[in-house]
């Protein structure tokens, strides 16, 4: 899946987020580009990535 977002504070200015996951494996990799030429992977477990989805549920939650 790859999920993009636009910056409103910088002109033309997009964020790709791609996520894999291979059913065969315990964990996730999330690569993030913004800017393009500089892209940072980060891989979590499966736990992990439950536990983040709660933590960013929190947060919009608050949001609100």
């Amino acid at each position: 899946m790859i999920y993009k977002f636009e910056c409103n504070e910088i002109e033309n200015s997009v964020m790709e987020v791609e996520l894999r996951s291979d059913l065969s494996s315990d964990y996730v990799s999330f690569t993030i580009e913004y800017p393009k030429d500089i892209p940072l992977s980060i891989f979590l477990s499966k736990k992990d990535v439950y536990h983040l989805v709660g933590a960013l549920h929190l947060i919009q939650k608050e949001m609100k």
